[in-house]
């Protein structure tokens, strides 16, 4: 059973993000789902660092585009990418903890972080590109 179940609401009717959010959350899912199925900790680092990968990836393009099209919430949306990599950085290195108990407030972490990050930062962006005729 997947942790992020793609709704329609979850889109920005932007392709490009919409794209980056699905591959997103089909990482994310592919973590918990190994997680489940009590797959290694060296598969689940590696789910971890492609996530990590895709993020970047994600929060470059997104802060690109920000800055391209001059979006007035591009401050408060690069904060939250920074908070976001300061905290799952935090929970990484966080050695007394079980491990099991640490990678599942991960995933979890990570889809209640998508799913906020969607609907508080990336509709009103969405809504923005929107009006300057991006698609």
């Amino acid at each position: 059973m997947p942790l992020i179940d793609w709704l329609d609401k979850y889109n920005i009717n932007i392709k490009e993000i919409d794209d980056q959010h699905k591959r997103l959350a089909e990482i994310i899912n592919k973590f918990y789902e190994s997680l489940q199925a009590n797959k290694s900790d060296k598969n689940l680092n590696k789910i971890l660092d492609d996530l990590l990968a895709e993020s970047v990836l994600h929060f470059t393009r997104e802060e690109t585009i920000m800055i391209l099209y001059k979006y007035p919430g591009y401050d408060a949306v690069k904060e939250e990418h920074d908070i976001l990599s300061n905290e799952l950085t935090n929970i990484f290195r966080r050695e007394n903890e079980n491990k099991e108990d640490k990678f599942t407030k991960i995933a979890f972490f990570l889809r209640d972080w998508l799913i906020d990050h969607i609907f508080k930062d990336d509709l009103k962006l969405g809504k923005y590109l929107k009006e300057k005729g991006v698609t």
